[in-house]
């Protein structure tokens, strides 16, 4: 069972190291050892001003959604080429809200299509290719903010729960300093 799991966090960060690989300066993805990839796709980006809808690549982490422009193709070491694309944005998941309901204004057609995301840094629309992949990256979406939140929430209660480590049968709170006599004491 451990070298089943092994293999599979293994093929977890293979397949993260090829992702990183179609996406220029992306070497920064390697250095959160609990990222997983998710998935990746074409979707049309509506632009806040002009109102044109322009292609971008989406890849969906287990903590960050990036979209990228496609920049050039270059050899991937076999016959083919392989695709490069530029980060355009990178949104972290924790602060994203993804809205999928629309009010009756909005043409009918694009609403079964459209997704639009809230984030601090940005708030924009995209048009996925028909109802499915849009129901499709919702729940995906959704799925890594609520993972993403449990995973900082856990975090922060642990940071917490070592803040206040009892000393000498006391509880202590975060802002108690700590000699080195108390210290030395509470080794065993």
């Amino acid at each position: 069972l451990t070298s089943v799991s092994t293999n599979f966090e293994e093929a977890k960060r293979r397949l993260l190291r090829e992702v990183t690989r179609k996406i220029e300066n992306a070497e920064f993805l390697l250095n959160d050892p609990t990222r997983t990839f998710l998935r990746e796709g074409s979707i049309m980006k509506r632009a806040n001003r002009s109102g044109r809808d322009v292609e971008y690549r989406f890849f969906l982490f287990s903590d960050l959604l990036i979209y990228a422009k496609k920049v050039k193709a270059s050899p991937s070491g076999s016959s083919q080429l392989q695709t490069i694309y530029r980060i355009h944005e990178e949104l972290p998941l924790i602060l994203m809200k993804v809205v999928d309901w629309f009010p009756p204004k909005m043409k009918k057609e694009e609403s079964k299509r459209a997704i639009q995301i809230y984030h601090p840094r940005k708030i924009f629309l995209v048009l996925c290719r028909d109802n499915e992949e849009r129901k499709s990256w919702v729940t995906d979406i959704r799925q890594a903010i609520d993972k993403e939140l449990e995973r900082k929430v856990a975090i922060e209660t642990a940071r917490k729960a070592a803040a206040n480590v009892p000393v000498n049968g006391s509880a202590r709170t975060s802002s108690d300093p700590i000699s080195f006599s108390q210290c030395k004491k509470s080794l065993p």
